[in-house]
């Protein structure tokens, strides 16, 4: 995303989970009427989400908070309840904290999990498969994920015979 300067990336952010979400969150506001809610990021907050990769397009006004499950297995139901829950809140105070970022106005929040195996068990309205990823963002991202992810299984093959050696003399 980062190779494509179209997009500003930021990994690991943390965003509040401000107790007006909550209140919206526990009245059971379905997505589309919380689609349009945007909250201030300085309310009073309940606690606090790392999001892993916050993604903007600053010349169309479009930012998106993901998660990303990394496995190619289920993921608990009580972790996707909370992760679900968490990414909800977390689109309510997007655009308000990257507007105090600096990026000026975000009209449309997306929010997601980067379930790249397609196992996680996420319901397919929050998930993105590696089918997804390179329309969901308009530019190749499954190309550069694989070639890192041969580089990384080479080199794994080169170390870990080294690594392992000690054991066995």
């Amino acid at each position: 995303l980062v190779a494509s300067d179209r997009f500003e990336v930021r990994t690991n952010v943390d965003l509040p989970l401000v107790t007006g979400a909550r209140q919206l969150l526990d009245a059971r506001n379905s997505d589309q009427a919380l689609a349009n809610i945007r909250l201030s990021v300085d309310s009073e907050a309940d606690s606090i989400v790392n999001v892993d990769l916050v993604v903007v397009d600053p010349d169309r006004g479009w930012a998106g908070a993901y998660q990303i499950k990394r496995g190619n297995g289920a993921t608990e139901h009580w972790k996707r309840r909370r992760i679900m829950r968490d990414l909800q809140s977390s689109r309510l105070v997007l655009a308000s904290y990257l507007r105090k970022e600096g990026y000026g106005t975000i009209e449309e929040v997306t929010a997601g999990v980067i379930d790249y195996y397609g196992a996680s068990g996420f319901p397919s309205d929050i998930a993105l498969t590696r089918d997804q990823l390179d329309e969901h963002f308009g530019v190749p991202v499954v190309a550069t994920v694989e070639a890192m992810t041969v580089t990384m299984i080479d080199e794994l093959d080169q170390a870990l015979p080294h690594l392992l050696w000690p054991l066995f003399e």
